[in-house]
């Protein structure tokens, strides 16, 4: 009896982990990928003796303690620039008025379709500007 239930567990288990992995987009698998790959390099190198495990020990520790640092440092820029993003991003009155055939004024909220389409292209340029400039520094 208790081999059934051990089977019908391990099945179920066999069949979640599958349609998990089912349900990742490439991008998705091949992070995956690149993070085993390197912990299968990183493994060979200490059983060849490469590296040791506590020279990567203190790496790992030197990486964390600069990302807490960098975060802590950066964090209040960070969440101004996001609070930014997302106030450029919320729907306003506008496109509420011109989405409803009701109150749409035909005249006024092509102006308005026109105006933000003109500002997202010129948003899109300055962007590709800008991370034009920020790969070359």
């Amino acid at each position: 009896m208790s081999g059934d239930k051990e089977d019908i567990e391990i099945e179920s288990l066999i069949t979640k982990i599958s349609l998990f992995f089912n349900k990742l987009d490439t991008n998705t698998t091949l992070i995956i990928l690149f993070f085993a790959g390197a912990f299968a390099l990183v493994m060979g190198s200490i059983n060849e003796g490469l590296i040791s495990d506590t020279s990567l020990l203190l790496t790992v520790l030197v990486g964390f303690g600069v990302y807490y640092y960098v975060k802590k440092q950066y964090t209040k820029e960070l969440n101004k620039y996001r609070l930014k993003d997302k106030s450029l991003k919320e729907i306003n009155l506008l496109d509420d008025l011109c989405s409803n055939r009701e109150t749409r004024n035909a005249e006024l909220c092509n102006k308005y379709e026109d105006g933000k389409t003109n500002f997202k292209t010129i948003n899109e340029m300055l962007l590709k500007q800008y991370r034009t400039v920020i790969k070359d520094i």
